[in-house]
C-alpha cells in the first residue's frame, strides 16, 4: 500500500473512495473479529482516506433481512443486494467528499 501511495499523484479534482469487502464467511459462522480488510481499512484511514467498510453494512442488512448477499451457495461473489449496499455507501461518501472540498 505504501508503494501505491508513493506512485499516486494527488490532484485537487480527483476524489477517491476505497471500498473494502470483508471475509464474509465470518458472517456465516457468527465470528466478529478483524480480518484482512479490517487492517487495510485501518491503514487507509490513518492516511485520511475515504473508506467504506462492508462489514457494518452487511451486518446491518443481515440483522433485518433473510436475503443473502452472495450470488449463490457455490458462488461467493456479491449479488445485486451486496453490491448495492457498497455502491450506495460509496456514492454517499464520494458526495460528502465533494461537498467538503467545495465548502
Amino acid at each position: 500500500m505504501d508503494e501505491f501511495f508513493e506512485q499516486l499523484t494527488v490532484r485537487n479534482d480527483v476524489h477517491v473512495v476505497f471500498v473494502i469487502d470483508m471475509n464474509r464467511s465470518n458472517l456465516e459462522i457468527g465470528v466478529n473479529r478483524p480480518d484482512e480488510g479490517y487492517y487495510l481499512a485501518e491503514r487507509l484511514e490513518q492516511r485520511d482516506c475515504q473508506v467504506v467498510r462492508g462489514e457494518p453494512l452487511y451486518r446491518e442488512h443481515l440483522s433485518g433481512s433473510p436475503l443473502r448477499l452472495e450470488v449463490g451457495p457455490y458462488d461467493g461473489h456479491l449479488n445485486k443486494i451486496g453490491v448495492g449496499l457498497l455502491m450506495n455507501a460509496a456514492a454517499l461518501a464520494l458526495q460528502n467528499s465533494i461537498n467538503a472540498k467545495e465548502n
